[in-house]
């Protein structure tokens, strides 16, 4: 058997308007915000050191990619230091912000080897 439609008065109260959800980022603590951007710089700053150590080329190249990782790898890593300092961080908060320095230290580390490398085989 079918169902009957049910019309509705005006006595019956509408169902509400869903108020509107919260963003992702809104539940986060202005350390964990932070730690987050941190994280996602460091993992751009390793994606533009491959990019650099695979597009330019010569012998003088690679010692650029390499001085400008490590320019702007220390000014974030004490950007983000001079943020939080002061700021007691959570276990999890202290893992990602390790995380995000070893990807800086990879992606430097990286851009060094490459410096090397040029010198000695050009």
């Amino acid at each position: 058997m079918g169902r009957r439609a049910r019309n509705r008065t005006d006595a019956e109260p509408r169902a509400k308007a869903k108020a509107p959800r919260p963003k992702a980022t809104d539940a986060l603590t202005p350390a964990r915000k932070v730690i987050a951007a941190y994280l996602g710089a460091a993992g751009f700053i390793g994606v533009l050191t491959l990019l650099g150590i695979a597009t330019i080329a010569g012998t003088f190249g690679p010692i650029l990619v390499f001085l400008v990782v490590l320019g702007v790898s220390v000014a974030v890593q004490r950007a983000v230091a001079a943020r939080i300092e002061g700021i007691e961080l959570s276990d999890d908060d202290r893992v990602m912000r390790m995380l995000a320095t070893g990807v800086l230290i990879t992606a430097v580390v990286l851009a060094l080897i490459s410096a090397v490398v040029s010198l000695f085989a050009g």
